[in-house]
């Protein structure tokens, strides 16, 4: 995906639809509701049936090096991650998401100060 749209998405929180996210790149697949755990078993069965278990280690090896180059603070991205997965935000979205719950974008203000006539 391209910095552009990685940043627009970062920045701007835009929820996408399955279709946009797979036609950018962000996911591999779209399936059917109910139909992940089949497609994603199918998947695996392929991989288990078509490659030598030396030839999936080294794979998964190479592209775990390669997943790492980007990450230069390593330490930095850890707990940033971390920040982010502890927030209750992050929690309330995840149990929505898992509930099969509709997303919607929330009201923010950003990092400038809030007039106080405009707090919720």
């Amino acid at each position: 995906m391209a910095k552009k749209r990685a940043r627009d998405l970062l920045l701007t929180g835009r929820l996408l639809e399955a279709e946009e996210a797979k036609s950018i790149g962000l996911i591999n697949r779209v399936v059917d509701d109910g139909d992940a755990e089949a497609k994603a078993a199918e998947i695996l069965t392929t991989i288990a049936d078509e490659k030598s278990p030396q030839a999936y280690r080294t794979i998964k090896a190479v592209m775990k090096q390669w997943t790492n180059l980007g990450l230069t603070g390593q330490e930095m991205a850890r707990d940033l991650t971390a920040r982010v997965w502890d927030s209750p935000e992050f929690q309330e979205r995840a149990e929505a998401f898992l509930a099969r719950e509709e997303q919607k974008p929330r009201r923010f203000h950003g990092t400038r100060p809030r007039d106080p006539e405009d707090v919720e």
